[in-house]
């Protein structure tokens, strides 16, 4: 199939799997997405999958499994908008999409992201803290590993001051 892809020829069996991926049948659109990385950019149902992908990825509710199939499709398309489209996520205040956006931020390398990731590593959420410090280790740039150093003093700051806290009453 990513041949027939990758030859362009794969609008109506695109079509119609992309019909079918409604809830719970999603497996459709995730099959479709594979396809992605070897069809040409100007295939008319490029459009309709990255749509589809970016439904299932903001939806509360389905597994957060299915949720990370979606970032990882739009990681293996390669692409160009799925940096801008994760760090759009990162503004969201959904713990769960906001993991994601890191996680996807941090596959595709996206160097602009770092200033936002930074923000997340001190976040509510435990999982979108580590997604975030994964994220910047990822895109590995000197800025985002001063980022991570810097968070991992401070949090060993933190700890150090509880347990004198604690010891000492």
């Amino acid at each position: 199939m990513r041949y027939v892809a990758a030859c362009g020829m794969l609008t109506g069996l695109a079509n119609a799997m992309l019909k079918q991926a409604q809830m719970p049948l999603t497996k459709f659109a995730i099959t479709t997405a594979r396809w992605l990385r070897d069809a040409p950019r100007q295939a008319p149902w490029r459009g309709k999958v990255f749509a589809q992908l970016v439904s299932l990825l903001k939806t509360d509710g389905i597994p957060l499994a299915l949720r990370a199939q979606s970032v990882a499709a739009f990681y293996w398309s390669g692409d160009p908008g799925a940096a801008p489209l994760f760090r759009q996520f990162l503004r969201t205040t959904s713990f769960e999409l906001l993991q994601l956006a890191a996680l996807g931020s941090g596959a595709v390398c996206d160097t602009k992201a770092v200033e936002q990731l930074s923000g997340i590593l001190f976040a509510p959420s435990p999982s979108a803290q580590r997604a975030s410090c994964l994220a910047l280790v990822a895109i590995g740039s000197a800025p985002a590993m001063e980022i991570v150093a810097r968070s991992a003093i401070e949090r060993g700051r933190r700890l150090a001051s509880r347990r004198c806290r604690s010891s000492c009453k």
